[in-house]
């Protein structure tokens, strides 16, 4: 299934070959992942706020990642696409839908250039979803950290993956705010005491209202998301856009981390959104008079167009 999921935030399969009774898989090599991008020394300080060239091309990243991940949660449809444009498709089912269901740092690639890439499709789940019926997937999300919370009676679907994204997209905002020092305070905030008698820590983001039963953000969470804004340092001919920015992503990202998965946006509007937001970020930079010249210039090339089509 990976080899259909052909987008360029998705890591591409070269080869697979058995040894034994051990089956193996060859990728392209990655410089690194995204969990030690944001955590190792050697990286700090190459995306930050302040910095627009590394910023704007990061955050293009994330918009990239989110809109492979939308690829993933609607297989089908994105067949369904690929054959109306006559660029051909791999016959898939149209009704195909998949969750990655272990999505986090370390399972995004980051190459040399900068460019992300989801990767270990190890626990991933495809199924084809009969029109009118349930798109819920009977399988038990992964790694712990990132996992989002859930009711016994409720089963997993692709709104799991759009919370551990969110997850994702908090540490990459802590970083683009405060560098590696504010990541590793978020990873010791998020470390609370378990309530359950076989847990010593509990290390996830969400946890169990101790009033009512049901599960809410970790109030250390709420509160660390909320001193971000606070703690934002850039040069004054930025500050406006750049605090609209971050003001725009952390609601995002609170929708995200919503605990009821049904309140969380799919990963077609985090896509959305997300762009939307690096285009006003970037809009704003430039000067009216730019503007109004790029604009003239669009409409004369798109006039020339209309006037040889006619």
């Amino acid at each position: 299934m990976v080899r259909k999921l052909d987008h360029p935030h998705i890591v591409r399969m070269i080869k697979t070959y058995s040894l034994g009774e051990t089956f193996n898989i060859i990728f392209p090599r990655a410089e690194t992942n995204l969990k030690e991008f944001l955590r190792d020394p050697k990286y700090n300080g190459q995306v930050h706020c302040d910095s627009r060239s590394h910023s704007d091309s990061f955050w293009d990243q994330m918009i990239g990642i989110a809109e492979a991940l939308s690829k993933v949660h609607n297989v089908g449809e994105e067949a369904e696409k690929l054959e109306d444009l006559n660029v051909g498709s791999s016959h898939v089912d149209k009704s195909l839908i998949g969750c990655h269901f272990d999505l986090k740092p370390a399972n995004i690639l980051v190459n040399k250039d900068g460019k992300c890439l989801i990767t270990d499709f190890g626990q991933s789940v495809f199924k084809a979803v009969e029109s009118g019926r349930s798109s819920d997937i009977r399988f038990m999300p992964g790694t712990a950290v990132y996992a989002a919370p859930r009711k016994e009676s409720e089963k997993p679907n692709r709104r799991f993956d759009i919370w551990s994204f969110g997850c994702i997209l908090l540490e990459v905002a802590t970083f683009w705010v405060r560098g590696r020092e504010g990541v590793e305070d978020l990873d010791k905030v998020r470390v609370t005491d378990s309530h359950e008698a076989h847990v010593g820590k509990d290390v996830s983001f969400h946890a169990k209202d101790p009033k009512t039963g049901e599960f809410i953000l970790k109030p250390e969470v709420d509160d660390f998301m909320e001193s971000l804004p606070r703690l934002l340092e850039v040069e004054e001919a930025i500050k406006e856009r750049t605090e609209t920015f971050l003001n725009r992503l952390l609601e995002l990202i609170r929708r995200m981390l919503e605990p009821k998965s049904t309140d969380r946006p799919s990963a077609r509007e985090v896509y959305r959104d997300l762009k939307d937001f690096r285009d006003a970020y970037v809009a704003a930079d430039i000067p009216p008079d730019a503007a109004s010249t790029q604009s003239s210039s669009a409409d004369e090339h798109e006039l020339r167009k209309i006037s040889k089509d006619g």
